[in-house]
């Protein structure tokens, strides 16, 4: 995939492109790292009147575009500035819908800046380009017109490219994975991102990437034990008795009877292959409720458990933290404590995985 883009806004005399005709075109070329090579600017003459509403979300006024060219008069010089550069834009399907209409089709890959940060800030609820550029702390003082709005589009961009670079490469991988077989146009950047990582990794001697043991671990099964084991009640309490008996060990471990009830309860579903919500308030500890049976049946049975998550924050704080945790638990307990995460740092073999809320999402 080509390393080039082109961050591209149109303005229109509406929003229906078979309907609605273009009126100025903004366009900046640039590289991954940052660097703006070019930029093509232009309005276009639509050939009918301005409707008000347009004229007052843009400034843009009937002289502006009355000795303006033709599209057909600036399309070639657009495909070429485009050439197979990927494109990028927020809510790009807009633009490019208007530019087919027109006769210019881009031959390379299109990112959404919109459903790119949809799936990197799930939090964020507002996923406007102004709100994006507010996110990043980025400048953009002109709103609503062709240049202004590629160049913030192409700043926020590279501000969610920062963030997919520091997705842990695990996921990166599994995602890869998933999406390989799709027609999914952002499939091409997390691909280029996990290459990247992956390059990283082996320059660093580390040897066998992470991204390649990530995708020989998902995509080998386990060998689940030819006879089922239902884990037990007493096996789920006693990793939290272990807690509680092993004070030296864990210091600040509080006794919270509400955290035992839903260790339970999971473990029941588990066990008889039922469906299970839970609500539970804020210092229940419900990570290591479920994941504490999880990872008991997961070890008695060889055999693989999902979790997935909400959120990026959630992910990382079972990977970093409850899962840390739990495999000391395990230990204390005197139980098998080689339980696997697929995106842990060490690359094992995988008992069990989290997957994150943009491979769920997939």
């Amino acid at each position: 995939m080509s390393t080039s883009y082109v961050s591209i806004d149109l303005e229109c005399t509406g929003i229906d492109s078979q309907s609605d005709k273009i009126i100025e075109i903004g366009a900046v070329r640039f590289d991954a790292a940052g660097e703006t090579h070019d930029s093509f600017v232009t309005f276009v003459n639509p050939r009918r009147p301005l409707p008000y509403r347009i004229h007052l979300l843009t400034g843009i006024n009937d002289d502006n575009l009355q000795d303006a060219p033709d599209f057909d008069s600036v399309s070639a010089e657009l495909e070429n500035f485009i050439g197979s550069s990927t494109v990028v834009g927020h809510n790009v399907s807009f633009d490019i819908a208007f530019l087919a209409e027109a006769g210019v089709y881009p031959s390379g890959p299109t990112f959404d800046t919109r459903e790119l940060a949809s799936l990197l800030l799930p939090g964020l609820g507002d996923y406007s380009l102004y709100n994006l550029t507010k996110r990043f702390e980025l400048d953009f003082p002109v709103r609503h017109r062709a240049l202004p709005d590629a160049i913030a589009a192409k700043d926020a961009f590279l501000a969610l490219l920062e963030r997919l670079r520091a997705t842990p490469v695990e996921v990166l991988a599994e995602i890869d994975q998933l999406a390989s077989s799709t027609a999914w146009p952002l499939k091409h950047l997390f691909r280029q991102v996990l290459e990247e990582r992956s390059v990283g990794l082996a320059s660093a001697g580390i040897g066998a990437s992470t991204a390649q043991k990530a995708r020989s671990v998902s995509s080998r099964p386990l060998a689940p034990n030819a006879t089922y084991t239902e884990i037990t009640e007493q096996q789920v309490l006693s990793v939290l008795n272990a807690a509680r008996d092993g004070s030296d060990a864990f210091p600040n471990f509080e006794e919270r009877p509400e955290q035992a009830e839903m260790a339970r309860a999971v473990a029941q579903a588990i066990v008889e292959g039922e469906s299970l919500i839970v609500e539970a308030g804020t210092g229940v500890g419900k990570s290591l409720a479920y994941l504490i049976p999880a990872a008991r049946y997961a070890l008695a049975n060889n055999a693989r458990v999902v979790i997935s998550t909400n959120t990026i924050n959630l992910q990382e704080q079972l990977t970093n933290k409850d899962v840390p945790l739990l495999r000391r638990l395990l230990d204390v307990a005197g139980a098998d404590d080689s339980l696997a995460v697929l995106n842990s740092k060490e690359g094992e073999t995988t008992s069990a995985y989290a997957v994150s809320p943009l491979c769920a999402g997939r």
